[in-house]
Protein backbone atom coordinates (compact mmCIF):
# COMPACT_ATOMS: atom_id res chain seq x y z
CA UNK A 1 0.00 0.00 0.00
CA UNK A 2 1.65 3.41 -1.21
CA UNK A 3 1.20 6.19 1.54
CA UNK A 4 0.24 9.59 0.06
CA UNK A 5 2.27 12.79 0.48
CA UNK A 6 0.58 14.65 4.20
CA UNK A 7 -1.37 17.60 3.39
CA UNK A 8 -1.18 20.67 5.39
CA UNK A 9 -4.88 21.22 4.65
CA UNK A 10 -6.73 21.45 8.08
CA UNK A 11 -3.25 21.52 10.55
CA UNK A 12 -1.40 24.61 11.51
CA UNK A 13 2.14 24.45 9.92
CA UNK A 14 3.34 27.23 12.85
CA UNK A 15 4.52 26.25 15.75
CA UNK A 16 4.41 28.58 18.49
CA UNK A 17 8.30 27.50 19.48
CA UNK A 18 10.08 28.43 16.38
CA UNK A 19 7.99 31.53 14.92
CA UNK A 20 8.79 34.45 16.33
CA UNK A 21 5.03 36.58 17.63
CA UNK A 22 5.87 39.97 16.71
CA UNK A 23 2.51 41.72 17.17
CA UNK A 24 3.27 43.56 19.77
CA UNK A 25 1.57 46.09 22.02
CA UNK A 26 0.98 48.41 19.23
CA UNK A 27 -0.40 46.13 16.78
CA UNK A 28 -2.62 43.96 19.84
CA UNK A 29 -3.88 47.27 20.74
CA UNK A 30 -4.67 48.04 16.67
CA UNK A 31 -6.00 44.74 16.51
CA UNK A 32 -8.59 44.86 19.97
CA UNK A 33 -9.75 48.24 18.77
CA UNK A 34 -10.70 47.59 15.20
CA UNK A 35 -12.46 44.60 16.58
CA UNK A 36 -14.49 46.51 19.06
CA UNK A 37 -15.33 49.79 17.05
CA UNK A 38 -17.71 48.11 14.75
CA UNK A 39 -21.19 48.94 13.32
CA UNK A 40 -23.19 47.32 16.23
CA UNK A 41 -21.17 48.90 18.83
CA UNK A 42 -22.37 52.30 17.34
CA UNK A 43 -25.97 51.60 17.21
CA UNK A 44 -25.92 49.68 20.82
CA UNK A 45 -24.34 53.16 21.76
CA UNK A 46 -27.31 55.05 19.94
CA UNK A 47 -29.64 53.01 22.02
CA UNK A 48 -28.08 53.60 25.31
CA UNK A 49 -27.74 57.32 24.76
CA UNK A 50 -29.14 59.27 21.59
CA UNK A 51 -29.18 62.63 22.08
CA UNK A 52 -25.69 63.05 21.12
CA UNK A 53 -24.24 64.30 18.32
CA UNK A 54 -22.83 62.40 15.87
CA UNK A 55 -18.79 63.52 16.65
CA UNK A 56 -19.81 63.45 19.62
CA UNK A 57 -20.88 59.70 20.31
CA UNK A 58 -17.78 58.59 17.84
CA UNK A 59 -15.31 60.12 20.12
CA UNK A 60 -17.03 58.50 23.31
CA UNK A 61 -17.41 55.19 21.07
CA UNK A 62 -13.66 55.26 20.19
CA UNK A 63 -12.01 56.42 23.88
CA UNK A 64 -14.67 53.68 25.41
CA UNK A 65 -13.14 50.94 22.97
CA UNK A 66 -9.16 52.52 24.05
CA UNK A 67 -9.74 52.18 27.30
CA UNK A 68 -12.09 48.81 27.53
CA UNK A 69 -9.63 46.49 25.66
CA UNK A 70 -6.90 47.49 27.81
CA UNK A 71 -6.76 44.21 30.06
CA UNK A 72 -7.33 42.11 26.21
CA UNK A 73 -4.43 43.97 24.93
CA UNK A 74 -2.71 43.03 28.14
CA UNK A 75 -3.45 39.66 28.26
CA UNK A 76 -2.96 39.33 24.78
CA UNK A 77 0.56 40.76 25.16
CA UNK A 78 1.49 38.09 27.43
CA UNK A 79 0.01 35.39 25.66
CA UNK A 80 2.73 36.15 22.67
CA UNK A 81 5.21 36.63 25.16
CA UNK A 82 4.80 33.16 26.78
CA UNK A 83 2.53 31.37 24.12
CA UNK A 84 0.20 30.39 26.42
CA UNK A 85 -3.72 31.23 26.15
CA UNK A 86 -6.14 33.42 28.23
CA UNK A 87 -7.05 30.59 30.54
CA UNK A 88 -3.92 28.92 31.25
CA UNK A 89 -2.41 32.56 31.83
CA UNK A 90 -5.25 33.34 34.71
CA UNK A 91 -4.26 29.86 36.42
CA UNK A 92 -1.76 31.55 37.91
CA UNK A 93 -4.24 34.20 39.14
CA UNK A 94 -7.43 32.32 40.00
CA UNK A 95 -6.06 28.84 40.18
CA UNK A 96 -7.20 25.94 38.58
CA UNK A 97 -10.56 25.97 39.19
CA UNK A 98 -10.95 29.76 39.34
CA UNK A 99 -9.38 30.19 35.82
CA UNK A 100 -12.37 28.78 34.72
CA UNK A 101 -13.74 32.72 35.59
CA UNK A 102 -12.77 34.18 32.32
CA UNK A 103 -14.04 31.76 30.18
CA UNK A 104 -17.43 32.52 31.86
CA UNK A 105 -17.16 36.37 31.60
CA UNK A 106 -16.21 36.03 27.71
CA UNK A 107 -19.28 33.56 27.24
CA UNK A 108 -21.81 35.45 28.80
CA UNK A 109 -20.31 38.61 27.03
CA UNK A 110 -20.62 36.78 23.58
CA UNK A 111 -23.94 35.27 24.51
CA UNK A 112 -25.27 39.29 24.87
CA UNK A 113 -23.30 40.35 22.03
CA UNK A 114 -25.01 37.80 19.76
CA UNK A 115 -28.53 39.20 21.42
CA UNK A 116 -27.55 42.38 20.60
CA UNK A 117 -26.73 41.72 17.29
CA UNK A 118 -29.98 39.57 16.68
CA UNK A 119 -31.89 42.48 17.62
CA UNK A 120 -30.29 44.97 15.51
CA UNK A 121 -31.03 42.45 12.39
CA UNK A 122 -34.53 42.09 14.11
CA UNK A 123 -35.03 45.95 13.59
CA UNK A 124 -33.96 45.88 10.26
CA UNK A 125 -35.75 42.96 8.80
CA UNK A 126 -38.69 44.43 10.40
CA UNK A 127 -38.10 47.45 9.12
CA UNK A 128 -37.96 45.98 5.65
CA UNK A 129 -41.23 43.69 6.20
CA UNK A 130 -43.19 46.57 7.17
CA UNK A 131 -42.40 48.74 4.42
CA UNK A 132 -43.02 46.19 2.11
CA UNK A 133 -46.40 44.48 4.00
CA UNK A 134 -47.08 46.86 6.48
CA UNK A 135 -47.09 43.68 9.42
CA UNK A 136 -44.42 44.60 12.28
CA UNK A 137 -42.77 41.84 15.12
CA UNK A 138 -39.32 42.98 16.63
CA UNK A 139 -39.28 40.72 18.87
CA UNK A 140 -40.25 37.77 16.43
CA UNK A 141 -37.88 38.80 13.77
CA UNK A 142 -35.12 39.03 16.39
CA UNK A 143 -36.15 35.37 17.61
CA UNK A 144 -36.02 34.28 13.77
CA UNK A 145 -32.60 36.39 12.95
CA UNK A 146 -30.99 34.99 16.08
CA UNK A 147 -32.21 31.21 15.65
CA UNK A 148 -31.16 32.04 11.39
CA UNK A 149 -27.40 32.93 12.96
CA UNK A 150 -27.23 29.57 15.07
Amino acid sequence: MATSKPSAFGQDTLDAVTHERSLGMPGTFALWLGANVVVTTILTGMFLAPDLSFLHAMTLVFLGSAIGIIPLVLIGVMGQQTGMTTMVLARGTFGRLGATFPAWVNLLALIAWSWIQALLAGMSLDYAVQSLTGYSNVALFTVICEGWSC
